[in-house]
């Protein structure tokens, strides 16, 4: 296996987690249910789309939008709280998690984009 590829793994597998964490806030507060259950779904959807797609381009318009989705999301978490004030150890999880995908992913686009000895 490539190192390429076993960064991939880890890094759907830490999407997997951010969606598992915002569908558990989902259910437990029936006012977020949506707005959180959608947010997990996009880290399924992209994570999905950066795995599947045999088409390079597309693959690196994949990457780069769980980057920015990712980081969408920790602005959103930080601003959320600021107003709420609802500071839980779950969403401090999330955001290691989705800090943790944004360097996954970026040094997946990095070496992507890289030329290959050959």
């Amino acid at each position: 296996m490539r190192r390429s590829s076993g960064v991939l793994v880890v890094i759907i597998l830490l999407a997997v987690t951010a969606a598992g964490i915002h569908f558990s806030r989902a259910l437990a507060n029936p006012r977020i249910t949506a707005l959180f259950m959608l947010n997990g779904l996009g880290f399924l959807v992209l994570a999905a789309a950066i795995a599947v797609p045999r088409n390079l381009r597309w693959r690196a318009v994949a990457r780069r939008a769980l980057i920015g989705y990712a980081g969408l999301t920790l602005v959103l978490f930080f601003l959320w709280n600021l107003i709420k004030h609802e500071w839980l150890l779950i969403g401090f999880a999330s955001v290691i998690v989705e800090v943790a995908i944004i360097a996954g992913v970026w040094w997946l686009d990095r070496a992507a984009s890289m030329p290959h000895a050959g």
